[in-house]
């Protein structure tokens, strides 16, 4: 792994980590705790940052290495692109698993939420990435 693809999965992680903390744990906490079955969810205080971190740092160097070798997004633009819909799709095939096989939500409301949240986030942390990348 080079230096340029490690950073830019650094900078993914940051922007996802931030902007999950904001979207999911401030403006629609809320929101999604009433689609959440209370029995799977750990309150805030119980959560493992530790863990969440590095779940952050694994995807934002997922997301470094399919836009530096797959995908070819090399700048902002192409990088948010790319981002919005690897998350989008991530999201939706992830969350139609969990509703059908899981009782950790009783709605499909929080899955399309989640698929929109994630193209927003992945998105974001993309073009931070394709940015990064584009970088001289």
């Amino acid at each position: 792994m080079n230096t340029k693809l490690l950073f830019g999965g650094i900078i993914g992680a940051v922007v996802l980590f931030l902007l999950g903390w904001l979207l999911y744990g401030i403006l629609l906490a809320d929101t999604m705790a009433q689609y959440t079955n209370p029995a799977c969810a750990r309150p805030m205080e119980e959560m493992n940052m530790g863990m969440m971190i590095l779940g952050n740092l694994f995807w934002g160097l997922t997301l470094s290495y399919i836009l530096s070798n797959w995908s070819g997004a090399v700048n902002m633009t192409s990088g948010a692109t790319a981002g919005a819909v690897i998350g989008c799709l991530y999201a939706l095939a992830y969350g139609f698993m969990m509703y059908s096989t899981t009782t950790m939500v009783n709605s499909i409301t929080p899955v399309i939420l989640d698929a929109v949240i994630s193209a927003v986030m992945y998105g974001a942390a993309g073009a931070a990435i394709g940015w990064w990348f584009a970088r001289k």
